[in-house]
């Protein structure tokens, strides 16, 4: 539940920001927004990770829409790969939530995220939440430098690193 609570809270916040009169600007589609209604689930082209945050005082959002073709330039009629990244910091505790615009998302070729992975396939439940430094959860949100090694390349979820390891002790980031 926690994790479907994230994503609503991503999408909502990114549709609170276009106003009224711009909600068919979404980066999402309308579809996913509504299965989202309709599911008890996130849906599976999401990913979702909880941590701890050192400053219990902050309440903060960041978000990126990132768009990635496949090819330079665009090959007509194929969409480009589409995210929106969304970070939610509130009283020391961190959600880290990335949207892919259809299952066949393009992995994020980043080190794995400091926390836990709530969805898809959750890690082990761990309290306290491992803790992640705000600068982590920002280059989380906004670097994108490693995906453009991604250029028209096939989705390869070995290839890219995107198989998340677990932690083995809880001293380890």
């Amino acid at each position: 539940m926690l994790a479907r609570w994230a994503v609503k809270t991503s999408w909502t916040s990114e549709l609170a920001g276009l106003g009224s009169q711009n909600q068919d600007h979404a980066w999402l589609p309308l579809e996913m927004r509504q299965r989202l209604a309709e599911e008890d689930t996130p849906p599976a082209s999401s990913w979702v990770w909880l941590a701890a945050h050192h400053d219990l005082g902050v309440c903060q959002q960041i978000q990126a829409h990132v768009t990635f073709d496949r090819t330079s330039p665009p090959t007509p009629g194929k969409a480009p790969r589409r995210l929106l990244a969304s970070c939610l910091i509130v009283n020391g505790i961190a959600t880290l939530v990335y949207s892919f615009a259809n299952r066949t998302a393009f992995p994020p070729p980043l080190a794995a995220p400091h926390g836990l992975r709530m969805w898809p396939q959750p890690s082990p439940a761990e309290f306290p939440p491992p803790p992640v430094s705000h600068q982590d959860l920002l280059l989380a949100v906004s670097s994108y430098a490693p995906w453009l090694a991604l250029h028209d390349q096939p989705f390869d979820h070995a290839a890219t690193g995107t198989t998340w390891p677990a932690r083995t002790s809880p001293d380890q980031p």
